[in-house]
């Protein structure tokens, strides 16, 4: 199951801050605000309902934009 997240994180181009590979693992994702829901979504079903989610603070990043 965890690979399936990552796969999906990577494929959404979020950034995951973190990973502590703990007894459980706990993984810091950045999600833009409006795509929460969806990712929320996403890991309940992947998991079965068996992830916690914790949204934490709201935070603001600095990213580089392309120019073409």
């Amino acid at each position: 199951v965890f690979g399936k997240l990552q796969n999906y994180i990577a494929s959404q181009g979020y950034r995951v801050r973190d990973i502590n590979y703990a007894q459980d693992i706990v993984m810091t994702v950045l999600v833009p605000v409006n795509e929460k829901d969806g990712f929320i979504k996403y890991v309940n079903n992947a998991t079965n309902g068996e992830a916690l989610v914790d949204t934490g603070e709201k935070e603001y990043v600095v990213l580089a934009l392309n120019n073409p």
